[in-house]
């Protein structure tokens, strides 16, 4: 599978457009701001049916007593999969505090904390640009021994070395692309680039739609009751 750099991808736009016949139309820079436009729309389709195509996983570092931890850098719409403490033969997933009790939670759990609770979460916003991770209780140890499964964003292009990681769809990237160079100036070959833009959008949503990681679709009975009464 190829992940195009950005220098790949504008030099293809380059010349599939023919830009030396239209200087002065768009720059390097134009054209590097529609690539990452056409990135958000294909991230805004990809999360909306198949988020887990980009999954990573991140450790939560403990300090002991301290309650609020930043979240990922690359995290997306603060979507976390999953938080799962382990330690030794310890492992529990770390759950999330409802809504409709999670301050009265909070702060129980705050004030009576003990070295024996398993912890709990919920997401806090106060600063504009730095989400955090509220621990319940705060923690209790110190260690990397909580693992943070989450969604991240889809690569942004800023150098030429860059790489689009959304491969399957690098058509409809460019197409994208060419559909908002040629809509500058009515060229005659706006309206076709927009209808192959809009059936590479269908392709991308039709494999998105069938794409099933290993081909098993079991559903899967939730047994941690069981498991947790023996």
């Amino acid at each position: 599978m190829k992940y195009w750099t950005w220098t790949e991808i504008l030099a293809r736009l380059k010349k599939e457009l023919d830009l030396d016949d239209y200087d002065g139309l768009v720059d390097d820079t134009e054209l590097l701001n529609y690539a990452n436009d056409a990135i958000d729309d294909a991230e805004s389709e990809i999360m909306g049916i198949r988020e887990d195509y980009f999954l990573t996983k991140a450790d939560l570092t403990l300090v002991v007593g301290t309650e609020y931890y930043d979240v990922p850098a690359d995290i997306y719409a603060n979507k976390i999969r999953g938080l799962v403490y382990h330690k030794d033969k310890k492992i529990y997933p770390v759950e999330r505090i409802r809504d409709w009790r999670k301050f009265r939670e909070w702060r129980f759990r705050k004030d009576n904390a003990t070295s024996t609770d398993f912890y709990k979460y919920f997401i806090v916003n106060t600063t504009a640009g730095s989400p955090k991770i509220l621990l319940s209780p705060p923690a209790q140890e110190a260690g990397a021994n909580i693992e943070m499964w989450y969604i991240r964003n889809a690569n942004r292009l800023t150098t030429g070395a860059d790489k689009c990681d959304i491969p399957e769809f690098i058509q409809f990237i460019l197409n994208y692309v060419k559909e908002q160079v040629y809509g500058k100036d009515g060229h005659h070959m706006y309206q076709p680039t927009a209808a192959a833009t809009n059936m590479w959008r269908a392709k991308m949503i039709d494999t998105l739609t069938d794409m099933v990681q290993d081909n098993d679709n079991e559903i899967e009975p939730d047994l941690t009751h069981y498991e947790e009464a023996t």
